[in-house]
């Protein structure tokens, strides 16, 4: 993958960005605030762009969502104030790990088997929508909001964090030549939630639960917003740190640094990437293997089936980025697909898989989108898959879906695959009929232990047991 300039400034922007981490509160709200400060800078970039474009976020103006979570969070608030002091005498491990919906139920299983065998309850630090998981009476989650303190949230000191930060943004930026014009007023609220965030945390561990119930802090990354307010207040109190690393970073040049004590990750993929950014003992960085949902995996073609499916990755907040993806690429390429489809395959029927975090508010190509359905669910039924720079590309070249990789806009191949010659790969300014109709008419196939080979580089060979065991013996036995 060849960056251009401006992601290798953005690299080493964040490489002297990070270098700020201490214990100071101004210090810990500017590592926390790194995916929203990305944005910024990233759509700064993008906004030359002659067709820029923005999502809405999924959740944004959503008055069902919001009356959705508030009933929730009182369910959790009531079990909380109910009957939580009646595990006075337990071990507590802290949880944070709602990023990857797909992987929540899994875990969250995985770990309640560990704490019922260890006399141990779990507390959420993030909302589960389960009845099942409410009704479990070793599940809890913590209503920190309510346990904040309003002195350190006053208005005066949250203006001053928001000025410095924007201060040292802007001398940073300069000397590394990235353009970057946020005002400080933009970062006032979601200082005011972090600094929240770090209030009732800071309560919980200091008054609620003693540090030495505490068995560990498990969260699914802990390098920006609130889950490295989470790490920070943990690691000063002394309680032991893990992530459950449920993800693959394709971009090399953004988020190379965690700080956690241990990581679960899937493959020797992750484990090196960790290992090369980060001062961290080897031992410590685990592979775990990535829990494939096999009862999905593509099935042969039948002959019945016509569709076309693209698998957009997220375009709503951009802070996962590289030069060669943006907006109007991706729209030119949906279109430029979709035309071809119609051209060619005129009883085959093409669609548009929205990213879950974007909501499509102005796509005006007339392509058929889905947002709401499960991406298995649609894709199990595709004859053709196009796909970007995911994890879900993997996931699905893991399952021997019949894909094709679209190349970026500078012929990169981000993921890698498509150089191994074991995934087709397109480049939509040149001559790609043949990979289209190599794919819909033969099905090539791959070296299968070569492919064996690559599935278990990125995403491991997950054992069940094996995670119970890893898990356990970090959170009860090991002394660090």
């Amino acid at each position: 993958m060849d960056n251009t300039n401006t992601d290798k400034s953005i690299s080493q922007f964040l490489d002297e960005w990070y270098s700020y981490d201490s214990q100071k509160m101004l210090s810990v709200l500017k590592l926390s605030l790194t995916k929203e400060i990305l944005s910024s800078i990233t759509k700064e970039h993008s906004s030359k762009k002659k067709h820029s474009f923005h999502f809405g976020y999924r959740n944004s103006g959503r008055i069902i969502w919001s009356i959705k979570k508030t009933f929730w969070f009182f369910l959790w608030w009531f079990k909380w104030i109910l009957t939580f002091n009646t595990h006075k005498n337990k071990k507590v491990l802290l949880t944070a790990i709602g990023s990857n919906l797909d992987n929540i139920e899994f875990y969250l299983e995985q770990l309640s088997f560990i704490a019922k065998k260890n006399n141990c309850v779990i507390v959420l630090l993030n909302i589960i929508e389960s009845y099942e998981h409410l009704r479990n009476h070793q599940l809890f989650y913590y209503p920190r909001f309510f346990y904040a303190r309003s002195q350190n949230v006053n208005k005066k000191k949250i203006n001053n964090y928001a000025s410095e930060i924007i201060k040292d943004i802007r001398i940073l930026a300069i000397k590394k030549n990235i353009q970057f014009s946020l005002e400080a007023k933009y970062l006032v609220n979601p200082i005011k939630s972090l600094m929240r965030d770090y209030s009732g945390f800071s309560y919980l561990v200091a008054k609620l639960i003693s540090p030495k119930r505490i068995v560990g802090l498990m969260q699914d990354y802990d390098y920006t917003y609130n889950k490295y307010i989470y790490y920070k207040i943990a690691n000063r109190n002394g309680i032991k740190t893990c992530i459950i690393d449920s993800s693959l970073l394709l971009y090399q040049h953004l988020y190379r640094k965690t700080f956690s004590d241990y990581h679960l990750v899937w493959g020797e993929y992750k484990k090196n990437f960790i290992i090369k950014n980060n001062p961290i003992d080897p031992s410590k960085v685990l592979i775990i293997g990535k829990p494939l949902k096999l009862e999905k995996s593509y099935e042969p073609f039948t002959g019945n089936c016509n569709l076309w499916v693209y698998v957009a990755q997220s375009y709503t907040d951009p802070s996962m980025f590289i030069s060669g993806r943006d907006y109007a690429s991706f729209e030119k390429n949906v279109k430029m697909l979709s035309d071809f489809q119609k051209k060619n395959y005129p009883h085959h029927h093409f669609i548009l898989k929205i990213h879950p975090a974007d909501k499509s508010i102005n796509h005006k190509s007339g392509i058929c989108k889905s947002s709401t359905v499960p991406v298995f669910d649609l894709v199990k039924n595709a004859r053709i898959i196009f796909v970007e720079d995911s994890t879900l590309a993997v996931e699905l070249f893991a399952n021997n879906f019949p894909i094709v990789y679209v190349l970026d806009k500078f012929k990169n191949d981000n993921i890698g695959l498509v150089n191994s010659c074991l995934m087709a790969g397109i480049d939509l300014a040149g001559e790609f009929d043949k990979t289209i109709k190599s794919i819909l008419e033969e099905r090539p196939v791959h070296d299968s232990k070569e492919r064996e080979k690559a599935v278990t580089y990125y995403l491991g060979n997950f054992d069940e047991n094996n995670f119970k065991n890893v898990t356990e013996k970090i959170l009860f036995y090991d002394k660090d």
